[in-house]
């Protein structure tokens, strides 16, 4: 069974993560170039130095913007260029092979922009108004129309609009200009066509007082399923409408109201599968609308709603019981559940394409909450294959690895779904650590780097290839204090300096093409 989506809901907005953009290009490793950025002072600060390009089959290193400008984020796009924010929240691009650097915006815009799937347009909020600019370069294009303001959603949601996933459109909530002293901002949807046109409201006359709080788009960008108090203030409910505009149809009935706080998600099979907190329970409903389905009985018990929809139009959801947590499978039509895999904790997991299931961050009752883990559930059924742990045997040494309590704990899975990648330390106290991959066919276990150095250069930075041959990492084993790019195969062996200037500290890197890996994280980062 493949995953079509990994979809972490949290706080209120649905999150659709790690879906390759529909540009992605399959392309052999000596194609492959790391995009990194110069350090300036440290690594924390909010802004760094210029961007830089090195073939991973090695070459000359080409820099891509000037000295004087500080780059705050970048993102490596599947059409070949680079779109980043400077230090004065305007945005660029540039080609990832070097080039014209174009400018696509004006200043003050909102960090939350967003890149299409294929890689052609970027779309931002600058100064309450949303834009969309081809990433090649050209004039910005106003898409909210005049008497509309972009705030942030209500109920405190960062980001209020989404590039549909056939890259064509762009929905958003949006208010109307307010007038007078103490404006009263009702949130409306709306849709546009993301290279310009006519914006049309998606959803129906709202009650008094009642607001749009959230949206999420349908896989095949047909339809757009949007929460809101339409019939009345407060009365929630599901409603659903197709992304280009059109009629509106009510999925959750009255007798079956929703809350502000109700996630919901959208499945391949189009069924709309939705958590009511107040009644501790999972429904579905076709996004046509018509029977209400009801998928977990009254001893259910949702845990932090973190969801994965798979093919078959099935939803796995972790709920907790007396034992501890309990991974359900639900058929979306109704049915018994499929799969039942109980853990002592974990809020972090994913379906292989074998049917098997990584599941991170379980704490045996033997170690309490100071033991991470990676585990694996067969597909089968049976026991736990443990994957990763906090303190496991690696060639002979006793490799620790990260608490729960350290942030920045992650293991990434390769585009191809065979091997886990991750670091530890030899020692407790060394802060340098080393990386390690994992074949997940055989749960064999490979180290990838060695730490000649003792420095306090704490970086765990790394991703894998798009063909899932290699890993590209940020370490310092020479001990100058300072993060250098190194290379090695995922399954062990030289490893290959890619930055060889001293004095230069690399803070951030990507890839291009970009892999698509999946990452175990307390915070996750964007890929």
């Amino acid at each position: 069974m493949r995953l079509l989506s990994w979809v972490v809901i949290a706080g209120l907005l649905s999150v659709v993560m790690l879906v390759p953009g529909t540009g992605a290009v399959s392309h052999a490793q000596d194609d492959t170039l790391v995009i990194f950025q110069e350090m300036d002072e440290s690594m924390y600060d909010d802004a760094n130095g210029p961007l830089y390009c090195v073939p991973l089959a090695g070459g000359e290193t080409v820099q891509l913007t000037p000295d004087e400008v500080k780059i705050v984020e970048f993102e490596v796009t599947d059409s070949g260029y680079i779109v980043y924010l400077d230090d004065q929240d305007a945005l660029f691009s540039v080609p990832v092979t070097g080039g014209s650097v174009v400018a696509l915006s004006g200043n003050n815009v909102r960090p939350d922009y967003r890149v299409s799937g294929n890689g052609e347009y970027v779309v931002y909020v600058q100064d309450l108004v949303l834009y969309s600019a081809p990433v090649v370069g050209g004039d910005p294009i106003r898409l909210s129309p005049e008497g509309l303001e972009m705030y942030s959603e209500p109920y405190g949601l960062q980001s209020n609009f989404i590039i549909s996933p056939d890259n064509q459109h762009v929905v958003f909530t949006a208010t109307e200009t307010p007038s007078g002293r103490s404006p009263n901002r009702i949130f409306q949807l709306y849709t546009v066509p993301i290279g310009g046109g006519e914006a049309i409201q998606l959803n129906s006359r709202l009650s008094s007082g009642g607001n749009v709080t959230s949206f999420t788009i349908a896989p095949d960008a047909a339809m757009v399923v949007y929460r809101a108090d339409q019939v009345s203030d407060e009365a929630f409910g599901l409603f659903s409408v197709p992304t280009a505009g059109g009629e509106v149809t009510q999925l959750t009935p009255n007798d079956l109201q929703a809350s502000r706080w109700t996630r919901y998600m959208i499945l391949a099979n189009n069924r709309v599968v939705f958590y009511i907190p107040e009644r501790d329970t999972v429904f579905a409903v076709d996004m046509a609308g018509g029977e209400v389905v009801e998928l977990a009985d009254d001893n259910w018990r949702a845990w932090q709603w973190t969801a994965a929809a798979a093919d078959d139009g099935s939803v796995i959801v972790p709920s907790e019981t007396i034992d501890g947590l309990v991974f359900n499978q639900f058929p979306s039509t109704g049915g018994s559940v499929t799969l039942e895999i109980a853990t002592q904790s974990s809020g972090h997991f994913r379906q292989l394409p074998d049917g098997s299931m990584l599941i991170g961050h379980r704490f045996p009752e033997i170690g309490g909450w100071d033991e991470a883990a990676i585990y694996r559930y067969p597909a089968d059924g049976g026991d736990f294959e443990v994957v990763g742990w906090r303190v496991r045997e690696v060639s002979g040494d006793e490799i620790y690895f990260p608490t729960r309590e350290s942030w920045n704990y992650y293991a990434v899975l390769s585009p191809d779904n065979q091997y886990l990648v991750t670091y530890g330390r030899v020692d407790e106290e060394l802060p340098v650590p080393q990386f390690f991959s994992v074949y997940l066919p055989t749960n064999e276990w490979a180290r990838l780097s060695e730490v000649s150095g003792s420095s306090g250069f704490g970086g765990v930075m790394f991703r894998i290839t798009a063909d899932s041959t290699r890993v590209v990492y940020l370490n310092d084993e020479d001990d100058q204090e300072i993060g250098d790019l190194y290379t090695v195969p995922i399954v062990g062996g030289d490893v290959v300096r890619l930055t060889t200037d001293d004095t230069m500290g690399v803070v951030d890197f990507q890839l291009y093409p970009r892999g698509t890996p999946w990452h175990i994280s307390d915070r996750g980062y964007r890929p």
